[in-house]
């Protein structure tokens, strides 16, 4: 199991993927995540008919996460390896730029309107 790319930040996807050999079972993989309370379940998927699974985890919450895979196969647990992922907060200067674009389109429409009502005005 692989998991790209291993660091990212909250709110972008890891693509997390692998490939199971198959018997005659088509199994489902659970992808689990996991940090210093516990694992928790992500998503089951479905290998494909190549026995190749990926699971797009889009990201919540900052820190550093183990994702592993497992799967039943003719009765036993298989797991994967764990990797290891880390997820930053979102920059703070972004949110603070955003804000500002926002000040200043209304601040630019308000100029706007106030000018064509004193043009209106002026033209009468």
């Amino acid at each position: 199991m692989s998991c790209t790319p291993n660091e990212a930040t909250v709110g972008e996807n890891i693509n997390i993927s692998g490939y199971i050999a198959l018997t005659n079972e088509k199994p489902t993989v659970l992808i689990e995540y996991g940090n210093a309370t516990g694992w928790y379940p992500l998503a089951n998927v479905t290998v494909d008919s190549n026995g190749n699974y990926a699971y797009p985890w889009t990201t919540e919450k900052e820190g550093n996460y183990q994702i592993k895979a497992a799967a039943t196969i003719s009765g036993v647990i298989v797991e994967s390896a764990v990797q290891n992922v880390s997820v930053n907060p979102k920059s703070e200067i972004w949110q603070f730029t955003n804000i500002a674009i926002a000040i200043i389109i209304i601040a630019a429409i308000i100029l706007i309107a106030f000018y064509a009502k004193k043009r209106k005005a002026k033209s009468r």
